[in-house]
């Protein structure tokens, strides 16, 4: 969503910096934050984490709020148009693969980092198995 709205926000030129840019940060955001909310939660619980969580969130929007300028919509939409988009079978194909392989991915990746901080938590405790779990994020993403 954020990368299709680059091309309301900059100039044609530099559509496709302002895409990757987005991209980018959202990758760096999902990478950093694993390891980080489980390093918070473990030093100062789980409920702080939470709370550093939602301060960070409300500083995002209102940052938003302020440097983003209004977009106006550029149509409506209507349930008629997802179900004109399932009528083309490149959607559909796209949504019958994707769905799956998601799941997949998300499953072995789950499987693979119990198993992996299991196996570090028994062998060497609780904050070796942080660190593990953590990396495993990083690599994962």
């Amino acid at each position: 969503m954020g990368a299709g709205a680059a091309a309301r926000l900059v100039p044609a030129g530099a559509i496709h910096r302002a895409s990757s840019l987005i991209t980018a940060g959202i990758s760096a955001g999902t990478v950093v934050s694993l390891p980080l909310g489980a390093l918070v939660g473990h030093l100062a619980g789980w409920q702080t984490a939470f709370m550093i969580g939602a301060a960070a969130a409300l500083l995002a929007l209102a940052a938003l709020s302020l440097w983003l300028p209004a977009l106006p919509p550029t149509g409506a939409v209507r349930a008629a148009t997802f179900t004109v988009s399932l009528r083309t079978p490149a959607t559909r194909t796209a949504l019958m693969v994707t769905g799956p392989l998601l799941v997949s991915v998300c499953q072995v990746a789950l499987a693979a980092g119990s198993l992996i901080g299991g196996m570090v938590v028994d062998g060497y405790g609780t904050s070796a198995g942080f660190a593990v779990g953590g990396t495993h994020g990083v690599l994962r993403a």
